[in-house]
Order: C-alpha cells, then sequence, then structure tokens
C-alpha cells in the first residue's frame, strides 16, 4: 500500500470517531441494580397511639453488628381479646430507596415454646408483601423481639420489640 492509501485511511478513521461522537446514541445502562439503603416503618399511628417510642431515628441503615433496638411497642392485651381468638398486631416496613431492585424484606423471630398443652403463646404470619402480624394467644406479659432485613445480602435491618402485657385487675 502506498503511503497516501494508509494516510487517507487515518484520515477517515479519526475523522469517523468525531462524527460517532457528536451525532451518536447516548450509552443507557438498562439492568442497572438500585441497592437498598434502609428500612422504615411504614405503619400508621394516631395522636392517641403514645405507647410507639422511636428510640432512633426511624430509617435504621446498615447495622451489621448489633441490630441495636430501634422502636419499641406496648399493647395492652384483654382477656376478650385471647378467648376471641387471639390479639393482632399488625406490621408494616418498606425499604429506603422505594425503587430498589429487591424490596423484599423478611421478618425473622424466635419460635416461642409451646406451653403444656402444646399451645404456643404467639407467632408470626409473613404476608410476603412487606407486611406481617403477630397473633398473640396468651393472657401473660412477653417481650416479642422482631427482626425486620432485606433479602438483599447487605445486612440492613432494624430490630424491633413488642410487649405484650396483661392488664392488672382484668
Amino acid at each position: 500500500m502506498k503511503k497516501s492509501v494508509v494516510l487517507l485511511i487515518f484520515v477517515i478513521y479519526v475523522a469517523s470517531i468525531f462524527v460517532v461522537g457528536f451525532l451518536g446514541i447516548k450509552a443507557t445502562a438498562y439492568n442497572e441494580t438500585v441497592n437498598v439503603e434502609g428500612i422504615k416503618c411504614m405503619m400508621q399511628f394516631k395522636e392517641k397511639d403514645k405507647d410507639l417510642k422511636a428510640l432512633e431515628d426511624p430509617l435504621y441503615v446498615n447495622d451489621t453488628e448489633t441490630l441495636k433496638l430501634t422502636y419499641s411497642f406496648e399493647r395492652t392485651v384483654l382477656k376478650s381479646d385471647i378467648e376471641s381468638g387471639g390479639y393482632r398486631f399488625d406490621l408494616l416496613f418498606g425499604v429506603v430507596p422505594e425503587n430498589a431492585t429487591n424490596t423484599n424484606i423478611e421478618y425473622i423471630y424466635e419460635e416461642p415454646v409451646p406451653d403444656a398443652s402444646g399451645k404456643v403463646p404467639y407467632e408470626l404470619i409473613d404476608n410476603n408483601d412487606g407486611s406481617a402480624y403477630i397473633m398473640f394467644y396468651s393472657n401473660s406479659t412477653k417481650d416479642v423481639y422482631v427482626t425486620i432485613r432485606s433479602e438483599e445480602k447487605n445486612n440492613i435491618g432494624l430490630r424491633i420489640k413488642i410487649r405484650f402485657f396483661r392488664p392488672r385487675n382484668k
């Protein structure tokens, strides 16, 4: 090849780089992964609900070591609640940001020990939609600790305590 042909190919190559750079299509990422940054309480409370105590900021982020207690709830369970099938306490938590790729969360709790008759004092039912509820069947005071974690493998979670107690005179 002659020197002029090689030089012409090089000039066309460099010119094509500028033309494509100026008139070309922007590169976009189609399968972008959005990671979970935290878990937040999405439960609605009325002003009369004085028993909600946010011990820290409601958005609790990435405590991989201890999962400190973030929320504490107290509920009075009457004997009539137990006799009518149990007391239901609803839980609703979500992930931050809401457009995260994996928005699933899991509720983890210590399985209760059945009493002599084989009945458990409470159970947690996960609805697999970010919500869960605890059915409390016992007429005694119990503390239930629940760990709420993102299903991503990034150890983001929080821990709550629900105290169910029996009134003294009922």
